[in-house]
């Protein structure tokens, strides 16, 4: 959860054009308008992202209530970290 707070404030996931000095090779350049089509796409899924980080901070401490509670926060912060990834 740290390194999700961590890698989401602190910009790292920061979308930046970049302008290729020269026409890179069609074979080397990754499509990755099938996972985000626009740029605004993949700010949007970052900031809904960062909106999800007090959910998860809300789950301190409720882990040993019972079995439903652990899993609850287990799911939780696996679909977190798979966005994350995705990002």
């Amino acid at each position: 959860m740290a390194a999700l707070a961590l890698s989401l404030a602190t910009g790292v996931c920061t979308a930046q054009p970049v302008t290729p000095a020269a026409s890179p090779d069609p074979r080397m350049v990754w499509d990755l308008t099938r996972l985000f089509p626009t740029d605004t796409a993949w700010d949007s899924e970052r900031q809904a992202l960062i909106a999800e980080i007090p959910k998860l901070r809300e789950r301190r401490g409720t882990l040993g209530r019972d079995g439903a509670a652990l899993r609850a926060t287990l799911d939780q912060l696996s679909a977190a970290s798979l966005r994350l990834t995705r990002l």
